[in-house]
């Protein structure tokens, strides 16, 4: 606990109004145990954040470090605040994949062996029967009188005469007789086949729909808050001699300028938003400030040192 004299105090308060440094700081150390001791009193810690923001201006390095330390810790918190926001929902768990029937096996015309054995036997039996035809056509011939040209008749004898036909001439049109068997039962089976396929309809199998994938939840990303006014303005806000101080929501979101506009008269600074406040300055005409805030058509600004509430009617 600082204990001060009346005379220390008084010397104290005088340094601090003439911009000592170490005197600020002091008078915040101060402030802030005369506001733990007296926590109802708001204008305690009014004054410690005033005299600490104004040390810190003028350089003094325990003022700049406690500064800096609150701000770090505001961050921290804001930090923390953050990762308790509750965590993105679980995505739902992928439904069963459904099993896909087996495929009916694709039945496959081709010619066996008891096919085979059955040309075979057909293509024989073609051949004995062809053998005979020409063995009765000869006999035929040969029976009947011989009534054409010379020329002509012994032209088909020679063509149709196979008596003297021998054992290699005969396998020789047994293997025609069954090429031809072969080829004719090829293509016929062929068309039984194509005839087949053109009549039965086309089965389309049903289409499986694919089981949907859930795509992964992407990471929330922490919002990267924007403060405007810096900290360090706002704690000079809060330091400064008003009535009335802004809500959050009132601060204005960007650095903005304003010039007094009165017709040659004065513009009023007074401790809060309205004329039932006290007046704690004015500004000339023409005079350009910065604007920090606006409440019910009133404006906060700062004019010199001097933070206080105007007309916002005024200001263009």
């Amino acid at each position: 606990m600082i204990e001060l004299t009346e005379q220390q105090e008084r010397e104290m308060i005088e340094r601090a109004k003439a911009g000592d440094a170490e005197a600020n700081y002091n008078m915040s150390l101060w402030a802030l145990e005369q506001a733990m001791a007296e926590p109802e009193e708001e204008r305690w810690n009014r004054l410690a954040a005033k005299c600490l923001v104004k040390s810190a201006e003028a350089g003094y390095a325990p003022a700049k470090e406690r500064m800096e330390s609150l701000i770090r810790q505001l961050d921290e918190e804001k930090k923390a605040a953050a990762v308790k926001a509750p965590a993105a929902a679980a995505p739902e768990p992928l439904p069963e994949a459904v099993e896909e029937p087996e495929p009916a096996p694709i039945r496959k015309s081709a010619p066996g062996g008891a096919f085979l054995d059955t040309v075979k036997t057909t293509a024989a039996a073609a051949g004995e029967k062809v053998k005979g035809f020409f063995q009765n056509i000869f006999a035929k011939k040969q029976s009947q009188p011989a009534a054409e040209d010379g020329a002509h008749a012994s032209g088909r004898r020679k063509l149709l005469d196979v008596s003297g036909w021998g054992d290699a001439e005969w396998k020789r049109l047994r293997l025609i007789s069954i090429i031809v068997c072969v080829v004719l039962a090829i293509l016929l089976a062929v068309l039984i086949i194509s005839g087949r396929k053109g009549a039965e309809p086309a089965v389309e199998e049903p289409a499986i729909p694919a089981a949907p994938t859930a795509e992964p939840a992407e990471p929330t990303a922490t919002p990267v808050v924007i403060l405007y006014p810096e900290e360090t303005v706002r704690a000079e806000i809060a330091a400064a001699d008003l009535d009335v101080f802004p809500e959050d929501e009132e601060y204005v979101t960007e650095e903005t300028t304003a010039k007094v506009s009165t017709n040659g008269s004065v513009l009023k600074l007074r401790r809060g938003p309205g004329t039932s406040y006290n007046q704690i300055g004015s500004m000339d005409n023409g005079t350009e400030v910065a604007v920090y805030a606006r409440h019910d058509g009133w404006a906060l600004v700062k004019h010199g040192d001097t933070w206080g509430w105007c007309s916002d009617q005024y200001l263009k």
